[in-house]
């Protein structure tokens, strides 16, 4: 592993993350990789012995550890950076742990509401998804003139771009439906 952020790459003493990090160091052995379904099977013949010898190391151990001297200001600050950088990987893995689609959604109608906008409205919303379609058109229409190997993947990466455009597109129209309601 490299990289500018190597120094906060961790891995928590939970199953998911464990193999993650395990499957990770077999992908990096390239020749001498063994086969996932091969390493998953003996990751969980084993999984139950490691946690029961983590069980039985004593806590008094553990404690004692940690307990070097008089916490110092660095020490602190450390251990507030570790906390943070906990946080923030367990954000990044499962952000809808932490910040659920719920909460995001009341978040942005508030923000909404304060600035009398409703973010479906805004004009760069109709030009992305104008746009979006005259590209898609575009490169279909040309696509269907040469025999260009790929051609499939070029359409399907621009259908699957579509999906969300769709949707947006989807939720401004039952907005707008609304809005000539009133």
């Amino acid at each position: 592993m490299s990289g500018p952020i190597l120094q906060f790459q961790s891995t928590i003493l939970e199953k998911e993350d464990l193999f993650k990090l395990l499957k990770s160091i077999n992908d990096a052995c390239d020749q001498d990789k063994i086969e996932e379904s091969r390493l998953e099977k003996g990751f969980n013949v084993w999984w139950p012995s490691l946690v029961q010898e983590l069980e039985e190391i004593p806590t008094s151990k553990i404690e004692k550890l940690g307990q070097v001297g008089p916490e110092s200001p660095t020490e602190k600050m450390l251990e507030e950076i570790l906390l943070l950088s906990r946080s923030n990987q367990m954000l990044l893995r499962t952000p809808e742990e932490l910040l659920p689609a719920s909460y995001i959604k009341n978040a942005v109608e508030k923000r909404d509401t304060a600035h009398g906008v409703n973010g479906l409205s805004h004009s760069s919303i109709v030009d992305l998804i104008n746009e979006y379609h005259s590209l898609r058109n575009v490169i279909k229409k040309s696509l269907s003139y040469q025999n260009i190997d790929g051609a499939g993947d070029i359409v399907f990466q621009l259908d699957k771009l579509g999906e969300p455009i769709h949707y947006i597109e989807q939720r401004r129209r039952r907005w707008l439906s609304e809005q000539e309601k009133y």
